[in-house]
């Protein structure tokens, strides 16, 4: 019997068990991108959001489409094709296609009568006293 019980804690002292795990996808590559002009969203006198362009080795120029509080709703990329994020979603929805001024009224939801106002980028980092951001800290 004591036999038995030292082998059998033999045998369990020396099994190992070793499990691999792989995603479904790859981890991916973080990327980089300098901004280098800007634009304000102005439907109908009110800002509705902004569109930075972005130049990059990896993927070349876009321009990116913000609402009030600077949050990425989409891009519309060198092609004129406008992308909008979905949350959730794992890749974006395209939207159609045409100039920046289209693609941000899309994204944006905004009239077809809105129009671009060029800033600095220094200014677009200033929140405007008419923007939601600005509101929700008053």
């Amino acid at each position: 019997m004591r036999l038995a019980l030292l082998l059998l804690s033999a045998l369990a002292a020396s099994c190992q068990v070793t499990e691999i795990r792989q995603t479904a996808r790859p981890t991916p590559v973080a990327r980089t991108a300098q901004a280098e002009r800007a634009w304000r969203v102005v439907d109908d006198g009110q800002e509705v959001g902004t569109v930075v362009l972005f130049r990059s080795k990896e993927r070349g120029e876009f321009f990116s489409v913000r609402n009030g509080w600077h949050q990425d709703l989409g891009i519309v990329d060198e092609l004129g094709r406008a992308w909008v994020f979905r949350p959730h979603a794992g890749d974006p929805v395209w939207l159609g296609s045409g100039t920046v001024t289209r693609g941000a009224e899309r994204i944006l939801g905004a009239s077809a009568e809105c129009r671009l106002v060029e800033v600095s980028l220094a200014d677009l980092e200033a929140v405007p006293a008419s923007s939601p951001a600005a509101t929700k800290n008053r």
